[in-house]
């Protein structure tokens, strides 16, 4: 079942609206191919390119993507452990500006990205339906374990979107 509305900020209802499914694991592991399918279809001149109105070639997209998953991760992680501290935001231009990322195939930066997402599948996998419904608080706000993991597959499938889009495949 998707979260309520009162359980993440509404900032992240733009991610939450892109998974209409109501068990977000399946969908979770579903994704995977079509993001693999997106990235390998992009060619290797067009990996540092900038379409406008864009601010970031595909390799920093991938980059912000890495690193979006590794916060939400994180978040969804220290909560479902009962972990009550107040978890900052971060600063997503900044995180891309310092990753090196440019420098980084595309190639190479999918596959850190799987190898995350296969961990996160084992986190949100493993975890009881207390630990789903756990609440903390990231960003000054309320959040649930099981909002996190539509906000991670939201924010995969919105960026996932946008490349699409900008070089017209799948």
């Amino acid at each position: 079942m998707p979260p309520n509305k009162s359980d993440y900020h509404e900032f992240y209802a733009r991610y939450v609206s892109l998974v209409p499914e109501d068990q977000v694991l399946p969908a979770v592991l579903g994704e995977f191919e079509r993001t693999r399918a997106t990235i390998e279809s992009i060619p290797l001149d067009q990996e540092l390119v900038v379409h406008e109105p864009y601010k970031w070639n595909v390799r920093q997209v991938m980059s912000h993507m890495i690193d979006a998953e590794r916060v939400f991760s994180d978040r969804a992680h220290r909560i479902s452990r009962g972990d009550e501290t107040h978890l900052p935001s971060f600063d997503e231009m900044h995180f891309v500006a310092e990753s090196g990322h440019c420098n980084v195939p595309l190639a190479r930066l999918y596959q850190e990205f799987m190898f995350l997402r296969k961990s996160n599948e084992l986190l949100f996998g493993n975890m009881s339906e207390k630990q789903w419904s756990r609440r903390g608080t990231a960003c000054n706000w309320p959040v649930t374990v099981l909002a996190l993991a539509y906000m991670t597959l939201g924010h995969e499938r919105h960026h996932t979107s946008i490349i699409r889009k900008r070089f017209k495949v799948g």
